[in-house]
């Protein structure tokens, strides 16, 4: 590894002596190191799986994120600019990228010690209404495959999460009559309004604040390789606001601009939302080998599936 990331960093930056390396926590799917070189700011290494440990689901997730920037400009000031990128896997098997390493205190670590947590959800439901109000002109990955139907953007999906399932030797019969209902209840899903940007991963986890503010201030967002265009209800912030307090989701709303509003259509679509996540939630802990966890993800899809059907 040390031969590798000396010729990244010349690669990226020319001439460069490394003067220090540290893997950074928190990544569970990319590899991710700060790197002190001589005579510039520190830089973070991110590298991608190879695209053989890869599922259909994640696959070029980082190219996907080089894609997603222009369109995430909104909050470009919060985002790590991207020095460099190679894609060639000459030097190391996956994708990796150089980014600007931003100063702070990671969000999951430091709510804690505010005895106000409030401005922080404020701000980001703010942060994440900045995203949504980009429109755009087709549905999926930013980096394609593109559909002109959000019920095909998500049929696509189910369809591939289905067979990483099955690689992966799990159940995934549920996740094919998820993929049926869907077929049946098109018109329902595509009554959406039309694309928005979708951040796809804008949570505690990957969100910076500033170390000295007296209240928590958002200073980076941190990982964006999952951005999409869809259904801003479909959006990984939506799934897990669900399990906070209901002071954290009025503050949350406050900055949003209000909750969506509620019909018939955005039920259905809530349904497969929170289908999709489930089965994501399986393959993942399946991938980190906490087997009772994804086991724990069977019964709660069936009576997702048992309410869905008895209610249409």
């Amino acid at each position: 590894m040390p031969e590798q990331l000396e010729a990244m960093c010349r690669r990226a930056f020319g001439p460069a002596t490394i003067e220090a390396v540290a893997q950074l926590p928190g990544g569970n799917y990319n590899s991710t190191f700060r790197v002190e070189l001589a005579g510039r700011a520190p830089v973070v290494l991110r590298i991608a799986p190879e695209p053989a440990g890869q599922f259909r689901i994640e696959r070029t997730l980082m190219r996907n994120e080089v894609a997603a920037v222009p369109f995430l400009a909104p909050i470009a000031e919060l985002m790590p600019k991207v020095l460099a990128t190679d894609f060639s896997h000459q030097l190391v098997a996956g994708d990796y990228l150089f980014q600007e390493f931003l100063p702070g205190v990671p969000a999951a670590t430091a709510l804690a010690s505010y005895p106000d947590i409030g401005p922080f959800w404020e701000e980001l439901g703010g942060l994440l209404a900045r995203i949504h109000a980009v429109q755009g002109t087709h549905y999926g990955q930013v980096q394609g495959p593109h559909f002109g139907s959000w019920s095909g953007a998500l049929a696509d999906y189910f369809h591939d999460l289905f067979l990483d399932l099955n690689t992966a030797g799990l159940p995934a019969s549920d996740i094919r009559t998820v993929g049926s209902l869907l077929a049946r209840h098109a018109d329902a899903v595509d009554s959406v309004p039309g694309p928005r940007l979708l951040h796809g991963d804008l949570w505690i986890g990957n969100l910076l604040l500033d170390a000295d503010a007296k209240a928590p201030h958002i200073t980076a967002v941190l990982d964006s390789d999952r951005t999409s265009w869809g259904d801003p209800l479909a959006d990984w912030t939506f799934h897990l606001l669900r399990r906070r307090g209901t002071r954290e989701k009025d503050a949350f709303w406050r900055g949003y601009g209000g909750k969506p509003a509620e019909s018939e259509g955005a039920a259905v679509r809530q349904f497969f939302y929170r289908a999709r996540s489930l089965g994501e939630a399986r393959l993942e802990y399946h991938r980190l080998g906490q087997e009772s966890k994804a086991e724990a993800t069977y019964p709660r899809l069936e009576r997702e599936l048992d309410t869905f059907i008895a209610a249409v």
